[in-house]
């Protein structure tokens, strides 16, 4: 409540940087010489405040902070781009290298029709007479052999030593016959 009857926000002499004058007697004071008035508005402070107030580092911590993200920012848009262009070029090499796998395979085609054309059956089988000195089979080239005997299978392991599962086995065959 006090402070609805202050009028200090309208009182205008507060925010006045001419030293008061004040009138004693009647008479107003002299006027201060211009010197004298410039020496009223400068304000010193301590050597203390002055010392605490002052910068001591022009690149302070929080400038590193800041440079050292950005050079981090810039080291990563860079390997983006970089990576990007990499990228580019393996994909043009993978597309270069599919059409010469293509162009190749249709060269191989047309020279597999082709030698299947020059190669007949009879070409082959003249070929063969020719160059290489081989004949049909003749009935003097095959070999038949005849067995006699036939085939037997031989019980390696004796019979006289049964297994305990083997005995039971047999007792139960016993059993059931």
């Amino acid at each position: 409540m006090a402070l609805r009857n202050r009028t200090e926000a309208y009182d205008l002499s507060l925010f006045d940087t001419r030293p008061l004058t004040v009138e004693v007697g009647g008479l107003p004071k002299e006027k201060p010489s211009p010197k004298t008035q410039r020496r009223n508005n400068v304000i010193e402070l301590p050597q203390k405040e002055l010392d605490q107030n002052r910068r001591k580092h022009p690149f302070s911590l929080k400038m590193a902070a800041v440079m050292a993200t950005m050079a981090l920012m810039l080291t990563i848009v860079g390997s983006i781009v970089l990576n990007q262009v990499q990228l580019n070029e393996l994909t043009t090499q993978i597309a270069a290298a599919q059409t010469q796998l293509a162009e190749q395979e249709s060269v191989h085609t047309q020279l597999q029709m082709e030698a299947n054309a020059n190669m007949t059956l009879s070409d082959v089988e003249e070929y063969a007479k020719e160059y290489l000195d081989m004949s049909k089979i003749g009935k003097s080239q095959v070999t038949y052999i005849t067995l006699t005997q036939g085939d037997q299978g031989n019980v390696v392991q004796s019979s006289g030593s049964e297994s305990l599962l083997d005995q039971i086995l047999s007792f139960l065959q016993g059993l059931l016959s």
